[in-house]
């Protein structure tokens, strides 16, 4: 019930990737609205390529605990 890991620092045109290795579905969105995986069912992955900078956290919206960062660098 965790994002690992829960901070990461990627570069414009990196591809991201969760991949859901829990037994309950989450979600990755983005808390500007840049992103939104969606339900990520069990055993299952979304993949976002980082097109510009963006505020840099995003949750799950089924489990609201859950909170992670993406920092883009410029």
């Amino acid at each position: 019930m965790r994002f690992v890991p829960d901070s990461v620092q990627v570069a414009p045109g990196d591809t991201v990737c969760w991949r859901n290795h829990d037994l309950v579905p989450h979600t990755a969105s983005a808390d500007s609205g840049a992103f939104d995986s969606g339900v990520i069912a069990p055993d299952s992955a979304f993949t976002w390529v980082v097109m510009v900078r963006m505020p840099s956290g995003y949750a799950c919206r089924l489990h609201p605990t859950m909170h992670a960062r993406c920092e883009v660098a410029p």
